[in-house]
Parts: structure tokens; C-alpha cells; sequence
């Protein structure tokens, strides 16, 4: 039985050397395995909108400047306090007033000694208080203005008109944008006789241009019927398609 066995691969040995011999392997093709490098076309597509000011923005500080420092601290911190509570007073809800700036130095004061030498020699404190304010009904800014500027405030900037959620504002012309991207590549690829094939990604981008028409000091009380203007808006998308 074993003989048999034996026998048998002896002639299955001999089959594969005959067809590794007799075979012309060298004349038979049998292809090329590898990756098919696809063909990209990117563009970017754009959509403009002007959208009208929802919120206005005010700056207020409070300066002094004195011998003691604890003094002038106390004076800038008191007169802070003083414009926060008339703004609550006012109707800003606290979250919308918030502490910009606050800062101490001293300032240095130049001499001259006996001998004719410039020297420096330490002078008067300065501390200054500054808060934020961002004021949501923008029919109230002209009464906003002459509040801020009959307070104890030595500046006041404002009112910079804005966007309330610009992103949101551009998410709406993100369809536009698309449409734009689409037309721009079916144009580049059919000048080269080519065709559009689907979407392989999309990246999202967005920008927008605030006007900031005023600023204004303490010497310019009152309001002047204040426009809020609007912002541009845009929303941009870059797009990868395929060409075939």
C-alpha cells in the first residue's frame, strides 16, 4: 500500500516538472497589481450677504492719577462700580458687562540734579477701570451713549455695531457657496474636455467684516441718531470633486 502511495507522487512530481519546463512563462502575462491614482479638481465657492447690526458694543473707563496709590485704586474701583450699577439700572443684564482693563503704575518723572544730570525719580500713581458693555436692543443706543458719558467715566468708545451669532449668520450661505464651487469646477473641467464626477469632501469656511462706525470721548454727549448699519456676511466652502 505504501509502494503505491510512493508512486503516485513520484508521477505527480514528475507532471510539475514537465509543465515548469515545457511551459513558455516568460511569453504569458499576467498583469500589474497597484492603485488606480484618482483625478481632483478643488475649488473654492463663495456667497455674500449683507445682514443688518444686531448688537452694539461700548467701552467705558475711569482714570485717575495721584501721590498714594491705594488712593487712586479706590478712586478708579468706586467709579467703576458706580457705572456698572447705573448700567443694570439701565436694563444691561450682568453678563453683558464685563472688566476689560484694569491697571497700576507709576509714572517716572524726569530732573535735573546740581551738577546738570537728567535723572528719573519716581512720580505719580496712575490707575485706570475699564469695562465692556454690549447692548442687545440697538434702539437704545443713543440713550446708552448719553448714560455712559454723564457717568464718571473719562472714556467712552462706542457704540462698534455687530453681528449678534455671525457664524449662524453665515451657515445660511453655505447652499450658495456650494452652487458657486459646482459651477466654478463644471467650468474649469469642461474646458478640458472632462466631466464632473461626485463630492470627495467638503471643508467649511467662514468670515465676516464688522463696521465699526464711531468712537466717541467723554466731550461727545448726547446722540445723534445713530445708524447700525449691517455687516457682510460670507460663507465659504472648499470642495474636492472627482474628474473623469
Amino acid at each position: 500500500m505504501c509502494h503505491l502511495g510512493s508512486k503516485k507522487l513520484i508521477f505527480l512530481v514528475l507532471i510539475v516538472l514537465a509543465i515548469l519546463f515545457f511551459v513558455p512563462w516568460q511569453s504569458m502575462g499576467w498583469g500589474r497589481m497597484g492603485w488606480m491614482q484618482v483625478k481632483t479638481i478643488t475649488v473654492v465657492g463663495s456667497a455674500q450677504s449683507q445682514v443688518s447690526n444686531e448688537v452694539a458694543e461700548f467701552y467705558a473707563g475711569v482714570e485717575a492719577y495721584g501721590d498714594d496709590k491705594e488712593t487712586v485704586v479706590e478712586q478708579v474701583n468706586s467709579e467703576a462700580a458706580r457705572i456698572v450699577a447705573a448700567l443694570k439700572e439701565f436694563g444691561i443684564p450682568e453678563a453683558d458687562i464685563k472688566t476689560q482693563n484694569i491697571s497700576t503704575y507709576q509714572q517716572q518723572e524726569s530732573y535735573y540734579d546740581s551738577s546738570g544730570s537728567q535723572k528719573n525719580r519716581p512720580g505719580q500713581w496712575s490707575a485706570n477701570n475699564s469695562v465692556q458693555i454690549i447692548l442687545r436692543d440697538i434702539t437704545q443706543v443713543d440713550a446708552l451713549s448719553s448714560l455712559l458719558n454723564s457717568t464718571g467715566a473719562t472714556n467712552v468708545y462706542g457704540p462698534n455695531f455687530r453681528l449678534d451669532e455671525p457664524a449662524g449668520a453665515g451657515g445660511l450661505l453655505l447652499s450658495e457657496a456650494l452652487d458657486d464651487a459646482r459651477a466654478k469646477a463644471e467650468e474649469l473641467v469642461e474646458a478640458q474636455g472632462l466631466r464632473l464626477g461626485k463630492i470627495l469632501s467638503v471643508t467649511e469656511g467662514y468670515a465676516d467684516n464688522n463696521l465699526y462706525p464711531l468712537m466717541r470721548d467723554q466731550a461727545g454727549a448726547g446722540g445723534g441718531g445713530m445708524m447700525p448699519g449691517s455687516s457682510s456676511v460670507n460663507g465659504t466652502v472648499t470642495v474636492v470633486y472627482e474628474i473623469k
